[in-house]
């Protein structure tokens, strides 16, 4: 028999009251208001459909669920496109939209095709993928066809070919489409190769390349776009769920009291400190603590008298490895049961307040103000509009598309998803200077120091403050000419001011949100004209809506496939299911993912995205991060050096070796395997791996200016490593240029995030342990893969890596790999010469400048020591630190 679900009952009201009113007012009746009064008044929440399915008025709305459908959602909606309401049916790959019909006879269910949700549909760039897998088996058998002209059949042949590795969902749905979309395809794939590469016929080379034409579009206004209000319940949920789950993290953190009684002491130093390893209480995801954090130490009853810090250096598995360091060397304490460490309070506190006295605000339906933000929840329409713009100014279509939207003072909020090298940045910067100089009072906010700096050194000629509660953790150069508290800057910020008309204000999310100066400023004259979120994607609801009340509009820069904000714990998922049930994905994404992921995918405001990527040389480098992460939609620029190379100099420069995986698969696994190292600060590393990324640079030396070449990896302790690897300077090498380079120019991925370089190395280091850790988070593989121009290569344990991620992302890595790369199995005597060669191109002549960064057993090294600079700066520069650096 099949269950009822209580809040699923509840439609019964809509279906009865809309039979009573259908001959009165049938308008009404089969309006969006009507549906948006029966949610407000009969206040639906998210419910668990039963695997039976669900049945009303014995019609079968829901079909029992197949075995891979078990865990369903349902909630109701307004479906724009068949403007009725709707029930949905949510699982974690799709949604189906069961439409609602109501008729003078009553209501009717018609449930349309699934579709995948929008974080999961990725089909358009598995298909590209695909047609590319195809175009490469023509290639290999027939060496002579021109592949702008290759037939029907011989297209169909080379896809079933890859009938025994490819996803057959993928390859049934090209196989039967029709014969446009296989030619649509493949001229996606085509497009991506120069115009002497189509065909492997004998080339000559006449010197210059052909050319490379790309029609620019006129100017074309685009119908404005209203996206309507949400109901007021839909609303209040989310605000509702957002307040409940920052007081849950409040408590969490309040709550969280670390005894060290399991502890062992791994290595020790008389009076200074000691390295740790314990049990950690529970996962680490459900920690409200992360790799990094300094907790301080106190005896158990009294958290006032602190006896030094405990660095949370590593999570491995189920253990903790820290680091103890004293505050007095005369007054340790033992450690066992009484020895408490806690986490210092952050801003959460404070987001808890100003949430719920914002919760109460924007509902208060007589109270003015506040207008961005009501539209983007969805109390009032968003109207948007844009105009597609040709290359002007020095920027590509899509770059000033962009540019001309977020200008346009009829946009509230404008989003811009800026892939890597996409001129994100560039967009941003001639967006406030332009704003600036019509005399704009603009907000800049970043979730990082490091971010915020980034963009203010672009801007330093202008009426610019730096705002903070702590100057050292802005970067000398910016805080020299723009820092707030700094009586000769305000003077030439007046000054400057008086000159442009008008003024810029920085800092991260609660930077803004705490300063006096700007509540004084904003008290005075009102919101300001504009605020700009730069890394969009790292940005969490709470600071985002907060930070969008001090502004009448809002444009925000991001990527949401790069680096997300922090995951919640599980702990605060269990506590807002305890109080609201059965949480849909729009809710899920709202109070724990990204916010710029929200507005697009679930407020569905377009995005404007920046199509060419500058920074990529190399299109077979591009193809894999634009085939996974952006659907095929990027690609690289015209402009860019492949495709203005005669046929012979780009098979020298840009050969299939240019994208190399060197794999450590095949390699005893007692040398090739992870190791957990405890000196200085704690963390994993991966010796093998070191030493073959140093031979590879010293090869890559041969080819590239050193200040072109950067190595990276997850892991801050693997980055430590290859510094002393690199300790002494090559033969021929400048001293200051070497120590430049080491400091530089080695990165943890997650501080490298917004770096460039000619040529990557990457490191991924796990191996033979018991995971893989958050090498497994498809963002960061992309911000991984997305920092080179000209050459990648990347090292690693790929069958460790495939066998143990949760996803298929380094299987269709090694496809690419194969395809558009080489994939290189190293055995002991390849491994051998490699080392070998690489040993003879570093032959020294003097050691470079110690580091004192853990090198050394008295080394107890702080954070920021540890980690190296993002983006990197000019030799001179001191080095950055962004806070999101693992």
């Amino acid at each position: 028999m099949t269950k009822t679900n209580p809040e699923f009952e509840k439609v019964h009201l809509l279906l009865s009251e809309a039979a009573k009113l259908w001959e009165k007012n049938q308008v009404l009746v089969s309006s969006r208001n009507f549906f948006c009064l029966w949610l407000d008044s009969c206040k639906p929440r998210p419910f668990a459909i039963p695997v039976e399915g669900l049945v009303l008025n014995r019609q079968q709305v829901v079909k029992p669920a197949e075995e891979e459908q078990a865990d369903r959602v349902g909630y109701f909606t307004w479906s724009v496109s068949e403007q009725c309401p709707c029930l949905a049916v949510e699982t974690p790959e799709t949604t189906q939209m069961v439409a609602i019909c109501l008729t003078p006879d009553g209501a009717v269910f018609k449930p349309q095709p699934p579709i995948p949700n929008p974080l999961q549909d990725n089909t358009y760039g598995e298909r590209v993928e695909l047609m590319a897998d195809a175009v490469a088996a023509i290639r290999a058998r027939y060496a002579h066809l021109d592949l702008s002209k290759v037939s029907n059949a011989v297209l169909g042949e080379a896809l079933e070919s890859l009938r025994a590795e490819a996803d057959p969902a993928i390859l049934d749905s090209v196989l039967k489409s029709s014969a446009q979309v296989k030619r649509a395809l493949l001229r996606k794939v085509l497009g991506d190769m120069a115009a002497d590469e189509l065909s492997a016929q004998l080339c000559f080379d006449f010197g210059d390349a052909p050319e490379r034409h790309v029609e620019a579009p006129a100017p074309a206004a685009v119908q404005p776009v209203e996206l309507p209000a949400r109901s007021r319940w839909e609303v209040v949920q989310d605000l509702d769920l957002l307040v409940e789950c920052v007081r849950l993290l409040v408590r969490l953190e309040d709550s969280f009291l670390l005894t060290l009684g399991d502890a062992a002491v791994l290595s020790s130093q008389e009076g200074r400190g000691c390295v740790i390893r314990m049990p950690l209480p529970t996962a680490s995801e459900s920690l409200p603590v992360r790799e990094g954090d300094r907790l301080f130490l106190f005896r158990h009853g009294r958290p006032k008298e602190k006896l030094g810090e405990l660095s949370l250096d590593l999570f491995d598995s189920d253990e903790l490895v820290g680091t103890i360091t004293w505050d007095d060397p005369g007054q340790t304490s033992p450690i066992d049961d009484h020895l408490c460490a806690q986490p210092r309070r952050s801003p959460l506190g404070y987001l808890a307040k100003s949430l719920e006295t914002l919760r109460s605000s924007i509902l208060d339906q007589a109270m003015s103000g506040q207008e961005v933000v009501r539209r983007v929840l969805g109390l009032l329409p968003l109207r948007y509009r844009h105009t597609i713009r040709p290359a002007e100014n020095g920027l590509d279509a899509s770059q000033a598309t962009a540019l001309a939207a977020g200008l346009d003072s009829e946009n509230p909020v404008v989003v811009i998803q800026g892939p890597p090298g996409t001129g994100k940045t560039k967009v941003l910067e001639q967006l406030a200077r332009e704003l600036c100089q019509a005399g704009a009072r603009i907000l800049i906010t970043a979730p990082s120091n490091a971010a915020v700096d980034n963009i203010c050194r672009r801007l330093l000629g202008l009426p610019l403050l730096r705002h903070g509660s702590n100057r050292d953790v802005v970067q000398p150069e910016v805080a020299a000419v723009c820092w707030h508290g700094d009586d000769n800057v305000a003077k030439a910020f007046a000054a400057a001011r008086a000159a442009h008309t008008g003024e810029i204000h920085a800092s991260t999310h609660i930077g803004l949100l705490r300063s006096p100066y700007l509540a004084a400023e904003a008290e005075k004259n009102g919101p300001f004209d504009v605020i700009l979120f730069d890394e969009a994607g790292m940005a969490s609801a709470g600071e985002t809506l907060l930070c969008l009340c001090l502004s009448r509009r809002a444009v925000f820069f991001g990527d949401p496939q790069q680096l997300p904000p922090f995951p919640l714990a599980p702990e605060a998922w269990d506590g807002l299911a305890e109080q609201f049930g059965v949480l849909n994905q729009e809710q899920r994404c709202f109070v724990g993912g990204s916010f710029l992921g929200w507005l697009q995918y679930h407020r569905q405001l377009p995005e404007l995205l920046l199509r060419n990527s500058y920074r990529c040389q190399n299109p077979r480098l591009m193809r894999f991060a634009a085939n996974l992460f952006y659907n095929a939609q990027v690609t690289t620029s015209p402009t860019a050096e492949y495709y203005h190379l005669g046929y012979r100099e780009r098979q020298e420069r840009y050969h299939a070796s240019t994208l190399r995986f060197l794999n450590t698969a095949c390699l005893p696994a007692k040398q090739r395997q992870e190791q957990l190292t405890l000196t200085g600060q704690p963390g994993i590393e991966n010796p093998l791996e070191a030493k073959i990324a140093v031979a590879v640079l010293h090869e890559c030396r041969q080819r590239f200016p050193l200040s072109e070449i950067t190595l990276i990896t997850p892991y801050r302790r693997q980055a430590k490593l290859l510094r002393k690897l690199l300790r002494t300077v090559p033969a021929g090498v400048d001293k200051q240029a070497w120590n430049d380079f080491r400091h530089t120019r080695i990165s943890t991925v997650d501080s490298f995030q917004g770096g460039e370089s000619d040529v990557v190395i990457i490191s991924y280091v796990r191996s033979g342990g018991k995971g893989i850790g958050f090498v497994d988070d498809p963002n960061r593989v992309n911000v991984t893969h997305t920092r080179c121009r000209r050459e990648m290569i990347v090292i690693g344990d790929l069958e460790h890596l495939k066998h143990h991620a949760k996803n298929h992302i380094f299987v269709r890595m090694e496809r690419a790999f194969r395809r558009d790369g080489v994939i290189e199995d190293l055995t002991a005597d390849s491994l051998a010469a490699m080392l070998a060669a690489g040993s003879a191109d570093a032959e020294a002549h003097v050691d470079a400048e110690p580091d004192f960064d853990g090198d050394s057993e008295h080394d107890f090294e702080s954070e920021a020591d540890a980690a190296p600079a993002s983006p990197p700066p000019a030799p001179a520069a001191k080095p950055q630190q962004l806070m999101f650096d693992f």
